[in-house]
């Protein structure tokens, strides 16, 4: 659908303002109370992954599946994600890192542009550490290729 990738690509370089406090500052949770999403918010916070030397999405299914996180988040107005920006390991450490930081960006800008509150999304690049895939193959650097999420909920 053109209006789904139009959407994707014109958020590509638009600032959106960072969140007004860091991470376990002034009520907000901190790094290590964040999960990997279980159960039926494992259905909702699926990882979006990305071409080869690409931080912007145009499938379908990938804006599709940021909106839902987007409309959950705007439900759950409790619920904050640490979006990881993660590569391959086909290119240096620091290419990596800036990489997966416009990734993890691109995906806070498109939450944020969808109505989530600027202060429930934060990011972090880890690059081509962490892997999910640990083989050197296509098919593996294909995996490490993503933005991954992780959960808080406040009770």
């Amino acid at each position: 659908d053109a209006a789904l990738i139009d959407f994707a690509d014109s958020f590509a370089e638009k600032s959106v303002r960072q969140p007004s406090r860091d991470l376990g500052e002034a009520g907000m949770p901190s790094v290590d109370e964040f999960a990997d999403p279980s159960g039926s918010l494992a259905s909702v916070f699926t990882p979006v992954f990305f071409n080869t030397d690409e931080y912007t999405v145009n499938r379908k299914d990938y804006v599709e599946s940021i909106r839902r996180i987007a409309a959950y988040m705007k439900s759950h107005p409790n619920t904050n994600v640490i979006v990881e920006g993660y590569c391959d390991e086909r290119a240096s450490e620091a290419y990596n890192l800036a990489l997966g930081t416009k990734r993890a960006n691109f995906v806070r800008s498109l939450l944020v542009k969808e109505g989530v509150h600027p202060d429930q999304v934060h990011t972090i690049s880890f690059g081509k550490e962490k892997p999910f895939d640990s083989a050197h193959n296509p098919d593996a650097w294909s995996k490490n290729r993503r933005a991954h999420f992780r959960v808080h909920q406040k009770r």
